[in-house]
């Protein structure tokens, strides 16, 4: 049985008709796959982040529908070869994918119970299921409306395959270097399902008349999605009020405005989603600062103190590196941490600091105080993602000035390209989707590399989120054993209690206890590149002299943190003892390498 139309038909204007509609049918159906392929991961980087779970979800499941598009348009189209049928299937699929931004989020919160291995996969396969089968039997379908002779198979097949990946690599590369940057990714679904639909319309076998009556159709069903989108991204969240909002190549970023007590904050956050009610939510904020209430005018001299607690104890380097004169960032988010930096030490309050330790540090001697020239701090600051960097200036007080330079860039390409930079203090606090650790910067050749840029006595200071026992602790010990296999001397300091050192919590004599072990918190790794041999008497002694100098410095840069507080940051450095119990308690922990970094599959 023949049902396409013969060599004869297909040179009428009939039979050119309708090898246009077909064709570009395959096209459009091919780009709208595959763009919906690469926005959907922002639609589930909310609860699951971007790691490989999410990645493997959505490349196997559309691969997945896609087979059974294949196996049921083959099917279908042989019983009823019909492109009204195919089309209408086209309008349904397009119909769904612009429905996603309004009940994706219940699905990832209803998936979420799963874990971060199967909640992806399962998210995945309710929000993207239907729509890429439907799409996947354009081409099966097409085939069969564009074949006459058996002989005549493979050369069709073969022109409409090749112009449905041609289809799906414009797809592609628009969605990734078009829509994704310049708009939200709500927006960009929106206007994906919305070309499938005109495209599938327009291509109808009816008269031109409703041809052009289906492409107004198709607009006016993209507007009015487009104003119910900008009337959702409008609400503010409970006592949160979104200040500004983008989609950039790497996150969803938002600056908001929230009160807390009689004090007024703006919080970069990542990683924004619609909630069941029709309202953002965030989950992860980024940093905090301290800012003006809304509608007030802000002053010239107004200054965003951080209000990121845990940024203060990027302030310990200094108990190993007493006299820096230079830092690298790597991250820099809202800039809390390099503008602390900024601020607190200039030349004169360097060399405050290195009087408060003469004779004390063993770094620090008379001698070595009255031969050095201080000058201000020298910051350079790495961000990957341009976004990020402006609203760090335009919304949280970040100000580039002599002392301190901001480049785009990637953390590790950054120091390939500049091999000869060398640095007193580095920072490493770099979170991707979800607040999760890059792998790339975790590993045993980075920190070699990073070792490689530091001065005789730099020092490395790497934040990492997790807990002390249990399937939270397995980057963080995970890393802190690379950062051993690298360096010889590697601290480990804690934000909150309780630490470690409190037996009663980690070895178990007082259940009640357990869960305080097992909760994420930040904790800092400090690895000298050059040990610092200090007793616990001298260590007592430098750090109490670090306090001195603290309280010379303007207590606004510290917020509510007292001095108190930072003599209890000094004082949670956990001992090589309790270390080493940690890392022989714990399971799966990896040395972390460019060939072997699983970090994406363990608990965060």
């Amino acid at each position: 049985m023949t049902t396409g139309p013969s060599v004869d038909q297909i040179k009428t204007v009939k039979g050119k008709f309708l090898l246009l509609r077909v064709t570009l049918l395959v096209f459009f159906a091919g780009a709208a796959l595959m763009a919906l392929e690469i926005v959907g991961s922002r639609l589930v980087a909310p609860w699951y982040g971007s790691s490989i779970y999410v990645w493997g979800s959505l490349i196997g499941i559309f691969l997945g529908a896609m087979s059974v598009g294949y196996f049921a348009g083959g099917w279908l189209s042989h019983e009823r070869p019909s492109q009204t049928l195919i089309n209408l299937l086209q309008v349904v699929a397009g119909l769904w994918i612009t429905s996603l931004p309004y009940w994706a989020a219940d699905t990832c919160m209803g998936t979420a119970s799963l874990g971060l291995a199967y909640g992806p996969l399962a998210a995945c396969t309710v929000l993207f299921g239907v729509p890429s089968i439907l799409i996947g039997m354009v081409s099966p379908f097409s085939v069969q409306l564009l074949t006459s002779e058996i002989r005549a198979v493979g050369k069709v097949a073969g022109k409409l395959y090749g112009l449905s990946t041609i289809g799906s690599i414009a797809g592609t590369l628009i969605t990734t270097f078009a829509l994704i940057p310049n708009l939200d990714h709500h927006v960009v679904i929106i206007i994906i399902g919305a070309v499938l639909i005109g495209a599938a319309l327009l291509t109808l076998p009816f008269d031109r008349m409703f041809a052009g009556a289906s492409a107004i159709t198709a607009f006016a069903l993209l507007g009015v999605h487009q104003d119910d989108i900008d009337n959702v991204f409008d609400l503010d969240v409970g006592d949160i009020a979104i200040v500004d909002q983008k989609d950039s190549a790497y996150h969803e970023v938002a600056i908001v405005s929230q009160k807390g007590g009689d004090e007024y904050y703006r919080a970069l956050r990542f990683s924004g989603n619609i909630d069941s009610t029709g309202k953002r939510s965030y989950g992860f904020t980024e940093s905090r600062v301290l800012w003006t209430a809304p509608g007030e005018k802000q002053d010239e001299d107004f200054v965003a103190y951080s209000r990121t607690r845990y940024t203060y104890l990027f302030h310990l380097a200094m108990l190993y590196c007493p006299m820096p004169k230079s830092a690298l960032f790597v991250g820099c988010g809202g800039g809390v941490g390099p503008m602390s930096f900024q601020r607190a030490y200039t030349a004169d309050a360097l060399e405050r600091q290195a009087k408060f330790q003469m004779d004390s540090h063993p770094l620090v001697t008379s001698e070595s105080v009255e031969s050095k020239k201080f000058a201000d701090m020298e910051i350079d600051v790495i961000e990957i993602d341009p976004v990020v960097v402006d609203f760090a200036k335009k919304y949280m007080g970040l100000k580039p000035g002599s002392n301190m330079r901001i480049r785009t860039d990637d953390g590790r390409r950054f120091l390939l390209d500049e091999p000869e930079k060398k640095y007193d203090l580095i920072f490493l606090d770099a979170y991707t989707v979800g607040g999760r650790l890059p792998h790339h910067l975790l590993t045993k050749e980075y920190l070699e590399l990073l070792k490689t840029h530091l001065t005789e006595n730099g020092v490395i200071v790497s934040n990492v989120i997790g807990s002390y026992l249990g399937g939270y602790a397995r980057i963080l010990l995970s890393e802190f054993i690379t950062f051993r296999s690298v360096f010889e001397q590697v601290e480990m300091y804690s934000s909150e209690f309780p630490t470690p050192s409190e037996k009663t919590a980690y070895e178990f004599k007082n259940p009640s206890q357990w869960h305080v072990t097992l909760e994420p918190r930040n904790v800092m790794l400090i690895a000298p590149n050059k040990k610092v041999a200090m007793g616990d008497g001298e260590y007592e002694a430098v750090a109490n002299n670090w306090l001195r100098f603290l309280a010379t410095l303007d207590q606004k840069e510290f917020g509510n943190t007292r001095f108190f507080d930072f003599r209890e940051f000094a004082m949670r450095r956990i001992s090589d003892a309790d270390a080493n119990f940690l890392v022989n308690k714990a399971e799966k922990i990896y040395v972390l390498t460019d060939a072997f970094a699983p970090v994406d599959t363990m608990p965060f």
